[in-house]
């Protein structure tokens, strides 16, 4: 089975994103053997590219555990085209519908609402072009709109927790707070962070309840040359102008900015042991100490003079709390690799021996290269169409290189279901049982 995100273990089920012969599915396994109980076809839907697609769970008001996703439908009331979805619940110990909506034109996947409950999406009124957020109460089997906080025509969508949303209001790029019914703050990316600035170039936007801040990385507009057509024959990145930010959650004031600053050059890493939620760790961030990416038409891109260190930082005041030297990077950006242990280090991929960099510190240690870990990695899927899935693991030296074996501590590292660790590998699920 081609795994395409981590499974998520509920009651003794082990539910697993994966890509078949025939496209995506959702199925449910047996924790303690494996035995397959249940089987669904999914679609990605009609999201912004580069949206990953994850196992979504929730469960009822009256706590049934439920599965999230979309399934492939027809239009409906004479409208055509072929992006229509349906967004569905099942039952995770059964697989039966617990929940299947009308025909939508869906903008993000159905995952749980703020509350841990039921299921929250965004679609399309196609009457009058509008994005609604909706919200379904899986218990009696209703869907209800939430009240708009925006205009007529405008695009909303979710880019982290928190409710927090990018927003277009023509060509403007604006961040939006919301809470249920009621709009909490709202405030131009120009603010924000300066001109130049989109979520339509990626971002990736941590949310911490504990810290009240939203801390993390939003693209920036590339300079690029078009002929006379309007063609772009040539592009441009200039590293140093990436940047990060900290902004207030209750109001929406930025709180810190760093210049050439990034998350792109690290692997996905957790955040259960960072001071985003309840550990003592740093968030990482790369810092561009110079350098450029160029392409140009019917050449190959180039990187010129990229250099990029990594730093600590406190996510409430930006605060540099270590640092790395600065790498050189001249093929890719990739300067680590991370062992999935909730954010607690790293693996440093351009030292040449083996090193574990403790991200509480900033301190390194050598490691010997009999070690194994798990590290992390991120998914692909090629069916229906190419797209990204969540995040995987496999079994790695100190290097972050692939190996043979898993030691005893990365698998106590792990989240567990009632009596098995469950995995998710490239190629396979593997269910390791727990001590008692």
């Amino acid at each position: 089975m081609k795994v395409l995100d981590r499974p998520r273990v509920v009651n003794g089920v082990a539910v697993v994103l994966a890509e078949g012969a025939k496209g995506l599915q959702l199925v449910g396994l047996k924790e303690t053997t494996g035995k397959k109980l249940w089987g669904v076809t999914v679609v990605p839907g009609w999201v912004p590219s580069g949206v990953n697609m994850t196992v979504e769970l929730s469960e009822t008001a009256k706590g049934k555990d439920v599965a999230l996703f979309l399934e492939k439908s027809k239009p409906r009331d004479g409208w055509s085209g072929g992006v229509w979805t349906k967004p569905v619940a099942v039952d995770i110990a059964s697989g039966k519908v617990v929940y299947k909506g009308p025909a939508q034109l869906i903008r993000s996947r159905p995952s749980s609402c703020p509350d841990s409950k039921d299921m929250c999406y965004l679609s399309i009124n196609p009457y009058i072009n509008d994005e609604q957020r909706m919200r379904v109460d899986l218990d009696r089997g209703t869907q209800r709109t939430l009240t708009p906080r925006h205009k007529v025509g405008d695009s909303i969508f979710p880019i982290s927790g928190g409710e927090l949303y990018g927003h277009y209001t023509g060509n403007t790029s604006n961040l939006l707070r919301l809470k249920g019914n009621k709009k909490v703050w709202g405030v131009s990316l120009a603010k924000a962070m300066g001109p130049g600035y989109t979520p339509g170039q990626g971002w990736n936007v941590d949310y911490s309840e504990k810290l009240g801040v939203y801390s993390g990385w939003i693209g920036r507009e590339h300079k690029e040359t078009q002929d006379s057509k309007g063609n772009v024959v040539a592009r441009d990145t200039d590293f140093r102008q990436e940047m990060m930010f900290g902004i207030d959650a209750e109001n929406g004031k930025t709180l810190w900015k760093a210049k050439g600053a990034a998350t792109y050059c690290l692997p996905p890493m957790g955040r259960k042991q960072t001071v985003l939620e309840e550990g003592k760790a740093y968030p990482v961030r790369c810092i561009f100490d110079s350098g450029r990416f160029k392409e140009a038409k019917g050449t190959k891109g180039r990187f010129e003079d990229v250099k990029v260190h990594l730093e600590g930082f406190d996510p409430k005041t930006g605060k540099v709390i270590w640092k790395t030297k600065s790498y050189p990077r001249a093929a890719n950006l990739d300067v680590a690799h991370a062992p999935d242990d909730g954010g607690a280090s790293l693996f440093l991929a351009a030292e040449e021996t083996p090193t574990l960099l403790d991200t509480r510190t900033g301190k390194t240690i050598n490691v010997a290269a009999g070690e194994r870990f798990l590290c992390t990695k991120d998914a692909k899927y090629t069916k229906p169409e190419d797209g990204n899935g969540g995040t995987l693991l496999y079994p790695c030296a100190a290097g972050g290189k692939e190996a043979r074996g898993v030691s005893v501590g990365a698998l106590q590292a792990q989240d567990s279901g009632e009596s098995h660790v469950v995995l998710g590998f490239a190629g396979a699920v593997a269910a390791f049982p727990v001590d008692p």
